[in-house]
């Protein structure tokens, strides 16, 4: 038995498409997954993924669920070719696409432009002084929360760059980023 081990790591975010009715418009969330095994891979998706947000309906804040899966093959196995996956560590980082923070503030302004008709319902409950994540727009509602870092729910924000915007601004990547992303061995036994 020769066991060979490799780490990949799966992306996965939702992202805002507009689709074409004969009665108007209709928007709705499609999830856009790929796979990479480097932090390299990984600024290469942020990009093309902020290209792609852009030319469409751009929410400008974007959860990424980065998960670590090692996969263990048998490679004596010339007969059935079978490999396990197992799951290890996941992280969550938001994506800013205009590469700072949004605020409730922001979101009528940002979607008047098309939809002239948009408003933002109860602002006067709306704490205008913290940023906040995007979760969902459907062209009439938007749905957000404001960014927390509470033990419960740790939000860390990057840029396009993949640079750390909140909650300190470093101007590099953020290090529970870097650090599951460097484990990229596992040793089998």
């Amino acid at each position: 038995m020769d066991l060979v081990s490799k780490v990949n790591f799966d992306l996965t975010t939702k992202f805002v498409v507009e689709t074409r009715t004969p009665d108007g418009r209709f928007l709705g969330l499609r999830e856009y997954e790929k796979v990479i095994d480097s932090l390299e891979q990984f600024r290469e998706f942020i990009a093309s993924f902020t290209d792609f947000a852009k030319s469409g309906v751009d929410k400008t804040t974007y959860s990424i669920n980065l998960a670590r899966r090692v996969t263990i093959t048998d490679m004596d196995d010339r007969k059935f070719f079978k490999s396990v996956i197992f799951p290890d560590m996941n992280l969550s980082i938001i994506l800013s696409t205009t590469d700072k923070l949004l605020y409730a503030s922001d979101i009528e302004p940002m979607f008047n432009a098309e939809f002239p008709n948009f408003l933002l319902k109860n602002k006067k409950f709306i704490d205008m002084s913290r940023p906040i994540y995007l979760e969902y727009f459907d062209g009439q509602d938007a749905k957000y929360r404001p960014l927390a870092q509470d033990g419960y729910t740790n939000d860390i924000v990057v840029d396009t760059a993949l640079n750390q915007i909140w909650p300190v601004k470093t101007g590099q990547p953020p290090v529970a980023l870097t650090q599951l992303m460097s484990r990229t061995i596992e040793k089998v036994r």
